[in-house]
């Protein structure tokens, strides 16, 4: 998923991508998914295709797809867009909460 720079909005998501995605702690308790979910959904959200996140943690792609396909479910996404929109959504809230002191 490539997204072009059109609206300041796509800059700031962009950023935060950059800056926040680095791991998954902080925002991983903002979604119901497993420690190897969360892995995969912050790879997929740097847009790395399955074949290269299967590379990356040394699984099959199967593997790969059926954790996808299972957090679509969880999330009740239908698109690996759409489970990226629920992921930065999750960073901005953690990010939200770590810079008013909230736990």
């Amino acid at each position: 998923m490539r997204v072009h720079a059109s609206r300041p909005d796509d800059a700031r998501r962009r950023e935060a991508e950059r800056s926040l995605l680095g791991t998954s702690e902080g925002w991983a308790t903002e979604l119901p998914l497993s420690p190897r979910e969360c892995e995969i959904a912050r790879l997929t959200a740097r847009d790395l295709s399955t074949k290269e996140i299967a590379g990356v943690l040394e699984i099959s792609e199967w593997t790969v797809a059926t954790h996808v396909r299972r957090m679509f479910s969880k999330l009740g996404v239908h698109s690996k867009a759409a489970l990226v929109a629920r992921v930065l959504d999750a960073v901005a809230a953690a990010e939200r909460r770590r810079l008013l002191g909230e736990r």
